[in-house]
């Protein structure tokens, strides 16, 4: 006799970049452990597939090759916490230039956690009176792999820019068909000045953030800690 299925709470949030209300679930046990598999191998695309197949799986109707790195971060994070407790315990430390090691615990409850859409960057930048770009904000396995590039390596750069561009237009036409390495080569060319453009516009991408500011128990010390990547979040996944 076949056991009796298990009945699964459902939940409802929304997508930051759209604010489109979705519904999802908590992720199982097999799908935690293939998270904790993926965290501890340090496979920086078996971590990225992991994500993506969480979010796949416990969001109904979304497909998340769809949406900004921003928005799998902020559902991943409301996945995890519906499953494991809204509550992160982890411990606070100084920076390497404080003599005090006192290691502080800390519990960031995850409903603080949020993405700040107020100051939403116009996609389109005029380079010149007839040229100009569209940009799309970074999926989640780019902008995963930039944090993980030096940044004294321009050739990742220019590719990593060149991979955001949706299309190049001017008073005749829109161009939204061509290669990555058509694209590379397109702005590899650029003058400085309008790299520095397209640049500017990445660094102001929304993005899950949150600061955390205590004082040290030990020293007194008023100390702040950003979080700034899912990998802070993923502490106690």
């Amino acid at each position: 006799m076949a056991l009796p299925k298990l009945g699964v709470p459902e939940f409802y949030t929304e997508i930051p970049s759209t604010g489109n209300k979705v519904k999802f679930r908590p992720f199982t046990v097999k799908q935690q452990k293939a998270l904790l598999f993926a965290l501890q191998s340090q496979d920086l695309d078996l971590m990225i597939d992991c994500v993506h197949d969480i979010v796949d799986v416990c969001c109904y109707d979304v497909s998340s090759n769809k949406l900004a790195a921003f928005d799998i971060e902020y559902l991943f994070i409301k996945i995890r916490a519906k499953s494991v407790g809204e509550v992160i315990d982890f411990y606070l430390r100084h920076g390497s230039n404080n003599p005090c090691q006192h290691r502080q615990q800390y519990a960031l409850n995850i409903d603080d956690v949020k993405v700040n859409m107020t100051q939403v960057e116009d996609p389109v930048i005029k380079l010149e009176a007839d040229l100009g770009v569209t940009m799309k904000y970074p999926s989640f396995r780019e902008i995963t792999k930039f944090s993980a590039i030096s940044r004294d390596n321009p050739t990742q750069i220019i590719e990593f820019v060149a991979s955001v561009i949706e299309n190049v237009f001017n008073s005749e036409d829109v161009f939204s068909e061509f290669t990555l390495d058509e694209m590379v080569e397109w702005v590899s060319n650029l003058p400085t000045t309008y790299f520095e453009q397209l640049i500017d516009w990445l660094t102001k991408v929304p993005k899950l953030e949150h600061t955390i500011e205590y004082v040290c128990n030990e020293c007194q010390q008023s100390e702040t800690v950003e979080l700034k990547t899912l990998s802070d979040f993923f502490i106690s996944a």
